[in-house]
């Protein structure tokens, strides 16, 4: 698969890099971009042929091969009219375009005199559609441009770009060089005047909508400070649909628990809600959302089996506290740096679910992590009917994650076998985002099968290393999944007859010893067995009620009914 985001494949690819990029793509790429230690760039807002504000602002990139010029169009001061000629409707933004062309070229001139090896290209953003027919026949443009365009205006208005003045010595020799240049090319200067009257012509049907005066910056200030506030109201709305979450006032189930089958005990101290996050414009998925325990040390004791789970847990939870002691009493000194993420190694109802609540809640407990919940999320949650989905669902399931634990259930699944599948992309996003250091307030944990997430960890060097506690959930046997049953019936105050237990140990053992080990259940299998109890004594009870009341939480050997359990399956060849 062509990697969107890598910068590094070829010799002379900066320039290329850039034009993969879409509206949804570029923020992440140019974050990424200031992150190349041999690419150096430089914010430039006071140098260049224009004077306007607006047009002096732009972003010079240099790899010591290539420079790219990156201009944001966000200052206007007219709009084409739409070419009624091509009779395709629809105009092209031109605004921002002589602009970008003529601060190339000027850089070029110099570049040409300073450094005559490296090669010159431009990009613009805009927040309109730009046809290429139509910039083809327009513009009689020497070196490589491209526009990305359909950007949403206040992204670009709003959206800050980084640079990267540390690194890159060699881009950076070759751009203070162009900068210092001392030589005027009179003929560019002319040609840049005639441009800038040109606009400023008033055609008898036309009006200029920007004139510098008081009353628009007044009004701007006013626009810009409304568009603030819709920003603040959308980031609050979203925030307290996720503390509704949190704190009980979303979709519990009636009894107020969580309704998840991938934990060992029936009764959870966790309740789950939903939040609603934005695809795209037309689509939301549900992610839910699991409130953390108040006492899950108790929790963890209680889990049956998972010995090997419970040490590793207790030792991330006991560096964890061991921080907390010396940012208390030592708060000068250097701390221990802890990846919580994790990769949890396991079939379905070996009890990856219930041990990523305790994680959570175990990790707030000791400070490190604000909140403890635990957000669920797989596959569908970030990939989504358009291109360009991923993005978008990978920060908002951040958000809702933040102080807590994001499970992403059957991770492989990201990594499909098609080059082009964007489970990839989502993928890189999450690592790239997780490689900010100020985004330790989460704890990432992916889950599956053990070979196909090996193959997952395999997909990308750095992604083994973002993970590196690995816990490895093994099958319960049979001993440990009769005492998940007797647990589970306690709950709801039923017992056995000796004649039902027996038969029910008997049923347990067959199914175990015939099971298929890649689509066995473990504590689903049982969950799912005495659902089937519990229906049939149900049933009993209704149409023959007992003698004695007592005896409606007594269950018989005729409400042991065995449910069907898959046969491992045949396999041809030798």
């Amino acid at each position: 698969m062509e990697n969107i985001f890598d910068i590094t494949n070829t010799d002379s690819c900066l320039f290329d890099a850039f034009c993969r990029q879409t509206r949804r793509t570029i923020w992440t790429f140019l974050h990424n971009l200031a992150q190349q230690e041999d690419i150096y760039s430089i914010h430039l807002t006071n140098f260049g042929p224009y004077k306007e504000p607006g047009l002096n602002d732009y972003y010079v990139f240099c790899n010591g091969k290539e420079i790219v010029v990156l201009f944001k169009d966000t200052y206007t001061l007219k709009q084409e009219k739409a070419d009624n000629e091509s009779g395709k409707g629809g105009g092209i933004h031109v605004d921002g375009i002589v602009p970008v062309l003529n601060i190339t070229r000027f850089l070029k001139r110099r570049a040409d005199i300073v450094a005559p090896e490296v090669q010159i290209q431009s990009i613009m953003l805009s927040d309109r559609v730009c046809r290429d027919d139509l910039l083809d026949n327009t513009y009689d443009i020497e070196f490589p441009f491209s526009i990305i365009d359909n950007i949403r205006t206040l992204f670009l208005k709003k959206r800050t770009i980084e640079v990267n003045e540390q690194h890159g010595e060699k881009g950076k020799s070759i751009i203070d060089a162009i900068l210092h240049c001392s030589c005027t090319f009179p003929e560019d200067e002319d040609t840049i005047e005639k441009d800038i009257d040109k606009w400023y012509e008033e055609d008898e049907d036309e009006e200029v909508p920007y004139d510098y005066d008081e009353d628009y910056d007044d009004f701007q200030k006013r626009l810009d400070e409304f568009m603030r506030e819709l920003e603040e109201e959308d980031k609050a709305k979203f925030r307290k649909d996720i503390e509704d979450a949190l704190h009980g006032n979303g979709n519990d189930d009636d009894n107020g628990n969580d309704s998840s089958t991938d934990t060992e005990t029936n009764s959870s101290p966790f309740s789950s809600s939903h939040v609603d996050i934005e695809q795209n414009a037309t689509t939301n998925v549900k992610v839910e959302v699991l409130r953390c325990t108040t006492d899950p040390r108790e929790e963890l004791n209680k889990l049956v089996g998972c010995t090997e789970i419970k040490r590793r847990m207790e030792e991330l939870v006991s560096l964890s506290t061991y921080n907390k002691i010396i940012r208390k009493h030592f708060p000068d000194s250097k701390q221990h740096e802890i990846s919580l993420h994790s990769v949890f190694f396991g079939r379905p109802g070996t009890g990856k679910t219930t041990v990523c609540k305790i994680f959570g809640a175990l990790l707030h407990e000791v400070g490190a992590l604000s909140s403890g919940h635990v957000v669920v999320c797989d596959r569908s949650t970030f990939v989504g009917n358009l291109w360009g989905d991923e993005e978008r669902s990978v920060r908002e399931v951040l958000e809702i994650a933040k102080g807590g634990v994001l499970m992403i259930d059957e991770a492989y699944l990201l990594n499909t076998k098609h080059d082009h599948d964007p489970g990839k992309i989502a993928i890189q996003l999450l690592m790239s985002i997780l490689a900010d250091e100020s985004r330790r307030d989460i704890a990432v944990v992916m889950c599956g099968y053990k070979e196909p997430m090996k193959k997952l960890l395999a997909m990308n060097p750095g992604l083994d290393s973002r993970f590196p506690n690995k816990f490895e959930f093994l099958d319960f046997n049979v001993d440990e999944l009769l005492e998940i049953t007797k647990r589970r019936i306690n709950e709801y105050e039923y017992h056995f007859t000796n004649t039902a237990w027996n038969k029910y140990c008997q049923i347990l053992t067959r199914a175990y010893q015939s099971r298929d080990p890649e689509t066995w259940g473990n504590a689903r299998f049982v969950a799912n067995q005495l659902e089937r109890i519990y229906i049939q004594h149900a049933s009993r009870c209704v149409h023959h009620m007992p003698d004695d009341i007592s005896e409606i939480r007594t269950l018989t050997a005729d409400d042991i009914q065995p449910i069907e359990v898959p046969k491992p399956r045949m396999r041809i060849g030798f």
